[in-house]
């Protein structure tokens, strides 16, 4: 295939990546599983985890202000189960580091198409003002 093919074809499929991640991914709303300690009740001791529903990238507030679950008590002088970082937080900027990393390159590779077809107009032109040019019947 030539470039006046591949190209297209590229930028299509670019766009394409970008129109579906953006309707699969971006749009819906993440999760981020927190951890919460050690739980000392159960038989034996285990590191859990607690599992937050966050808005989606778009949205300002990365979470709902719903009050934090209820952990299980702990026993004795266990350290009490509590969120170990604030939910959602790092997800969320995460995944717009991620989008904007998707924007950036669709449009690196429009510009790109752009200049490169461009840059064969131009060739194109300058070649047949230079065979104009330098024709007998032109003179």
């Amino acid at each position: 295939m030539n470039g006046r093919r591949t190209i297209p074809l590229i930028v299509a499929a670019v766009t394409a990546w970008f129109a579906i991640t953006l309707v699969v991914w971006a749009i819906r709303p993440l999760s981020d599983t927190v951890p919460i300690g050690v739980d000392y009740s159960l038989p034996a001791r285990k590191r859990v985890t607690s599992t937050v529903q966050c808005n989606t990238l778009f949205e300002s507030p990365v979470r709902d202000a719903a009050p934090p679950p209820s952990f299980n008590p702990q026993p004795g002088n266990a350290p009490p189960l509590a969120y170990q970082r604030n939910p959602c937080e790092l997800v969320h900027r995460q995944a717009q580091g991620l989008f904007y990393a998707n924007v950036a390159v669709l449009l690196l590779v429009w510009i790109g198409a752009g200049w490169f077809f461009l840059r064969g107009r131009r060739a194109r032109g300058e070649s047949r003002d230079s065979v104009l040019a330098t024709s007998p019947v032109a003179a």
